[in-house]
């Protein structure tokens, strides 16, 4: 992505993590079905340009975000995205709510207003990646951060940390307080996929995103995916997440509603 500096459950995750997935899903072989607009290789920039209104401390200074950022200078890269998630938020709509957001160096320990899958209080940490809706904040850790920036590229980070806002998105309109099944769940995370989609569009209409970056996205779904056999699943699989990032990238913001058209995200 271009420096725009240059040239940021079943009780619908009320006070629930609401994360990306589990990276360390296995591949499957569903990933070689991913059609549309992932796949299509339109012109896309994510070396993201940094739009931040406030520099982040120390920030390198490069044309682009891809291999810019080292592991001491996550919290810089996360400030760059935030901003860019931001934008977009101003963008779409006149009085969205802001999420607090949380680094969490590697090492360090943050308490969070969220319970965990065993019901005890869950602690933010390096390797956390997720929403909070009990306090409308969102937790990225300084190791996961990197490994998805490092291992799938710049546009990957910023996919997830738009899917996380996607997450507080529904929390305001009231989305998360009509989830109350598994399938609810699921659908709710690929909607979230569907807004980091729209997000991946409003980045490409401002010329931000780079030709590498649909094959950060398509690195990254098939690591975060639920496999097909998971009874248990409470994310989509490759195909469907993929699907909800074409949807939003294609349609943009509005047709994301169609996960759940009575309670829209955006009217």
């Amino acid at each position: 992505m271009c420096d725009p500096a240059q040239t940021p459950a079943e009780d619908g995750g009320g006070g629930r993590w609401r994360g990306l997935g589990a990276m360390s899903m296995r591949i499957t072989q569903s990933v070689r079905q991913v059609t549309g607009v992932l796949a299509a290789g339109a012109v896309l920039m994510l070396g993201l340009s940094g739009t931040a209104t406030a520099q982040p401390a120390q920030a390198p200074a490069c044309p682009t975000l891809e291999g810019c950022y080292g592991y001491q200078d996550m919290q810089a890269f996360y400030d760059e995205l935030i901003a860019l998630v931001d934008g977009f938020s101003a963008a779409s709509y006149s009085s969205m709510s802001r999420p607090v957001y949380r680094y969490v160096p590697s090492g360090t320990q943050r308490s969070t207003a969220c319970i965990d899958t065993t019901g005890a209080p869950a602690v933010a940490d390096g390797t956390t990646f997720n929403y909070c809706p009990a306090d409308q904040t969102v937790y990225v850790g300084q190791d996961s951060l990197h490994e998805l920036y490092s291992l799938s590229g710049d546009a990957a980070a910023a996919l997830g940390l738009a899917h996380e806002w996607g997450h507080h998105v529904q929390t305001v309109v009231g989305v998360s307080a009509t989830v109350v099944s598994q399938l609810g769940a699921i659908q709710s995370e690929n909607q979230a996929d569907c807004i980091a989609g729209a997000f991946l569009g409003h980045l490409d209409a401002r010329g931000i995103l780079e030709p590498d970056d649909y094959a950060d996205v398509n690195t990254v779904l098939p690591k975060i995916a639920s496999g097909e056999d998971d009874l248990g699943r409470v994310h989509g699989t490759i195909s469907e997440r993929a699907a909800a990032v074409d949807l939003g990238l294609g349609q943009g913001l509005g047709a994301c509603n169609t996960y759940f058209p009575d309670t829209p995200v955006i009217v």
